[in-house]
């Protein structure tokens, strides 16, 4: 189980980086993948607790990295 809760955290930080350039691809990526645990809890293939878990310690990544991290400085425009 902390494998699997380890490597959704660091896909978080991953998403969580790639979220100021990407934001749409990022939030499509979290709608397929609650969708993708959904599906699994119905087949049976997964259960609920581990599911909401996982998805859990994504969305904890996600937001450790936007959290913490700093953006880079904007540039100032050139006066001409």
């Amino acid at each position: 189980m902390l494998p699997s809760l380890c490597a959704a955290f660091l896909t978080g930080l991953v998403l969580g980086a790639l979220l100021p350039f990407f934001p749409v691809s990022v939030a499509l990526a979290l709608v397929l993948s609650i969708l993708a645990m959904w599906l699994a809890e119905r087949a049976g293939v997964m259960e609920l607790s581990p599911a909401t878990k996982g998805y859990a310690a994504l969305l904890l990544g996600i937001v450790y990295w936007v959290s913490v991290v700093t953006p880079p400085p904007m540039p100032h425009p050139v006066d001409e």
